[in-house]
């Protein structure tokens, strides 16, 4: 006795019903393996242990592969080690972000260690042109006051230098043989 076409499409159609709902919890599994470990690395609880944190997925991981078959059971370390590439994969994002965050921070504050500089950098030129402003007039006046304090000392040993002269050349004094008193008379302007 053969089954009738009806029968074979009832069957048909719970094969595919399984085969669909296999699929779907394998689907379900898959997503929650993947999305949990991003999640907890996340938004973890400081208080909680990893053993309480995946213990609800081993828990449901074990009852899903009671009922799979031997392929199935193969594939569970793979998933597990899956899921704890993933957590880390999580933790680097997040170490990332953080020194990203740290390295804008940085840079912003670069920036404006920079201007502060600029900003500091002018009022010292601006400081130093008016400190050097003031010392030219300063020294200017300065320069002339001695300048003509100079010119008036120079005159009176000028003057002092020719009496001296004039007194050792009319005194009779041999002044030829002596070297100093030769020089001095001699020295006409020269000091």
């Amino acid at each position: 006795m053969e089954p009738d076409e009806n029968q074979i499409e009832l069957l048909e159609r719970e094969l595919a019903g399984a085969q669909a709902n296999r699929r779907l919890k394998e689907a379900a599994v898959e997503a929650t393996l993947v999305t949990s470990p991003l999640l907890k690395s996340i938004h973890s609880d400081a208080a909680t242990t990893s053993r309480q944190r995946y213990g609800f997925f081993v828990c449901a991981i074990g009852w899903i592969l009671i009922g799979a078959n031997f392929h199935n059971r193969a594939l569970a370390p793979l998933l597990a080690r899956r899921d704890a590439l993933a957590e880390t994969h999580a933790n680097i994002s997040q170490m990332l972000i953080r020194t990203q965050d740290s390295l804008v921070s940085t840079e912003r504050a670069i920036v404006e260690a920079q201007q502060r500089n600029k900003e500091m950098a002018d009022r010292l030129l601006l400081l130093t042109a008016q400190r050097d402003a003031e010392n030219a007039k300063l020294r200017g006046e300065d320069h002339r006051t001695a300048e003509k304090e100079l010119n008036a000392a120079m005159l009176m040993w000028e003057v002092t230098r020719n009496v001296a002269q004039a007194v050792i050349v009319a005194s009779g004094v041999d002044w030829v043989r002596d070297r100093e008193l030769r020089e001095l008379v001699l020295a006409c302007g020269d000091e």
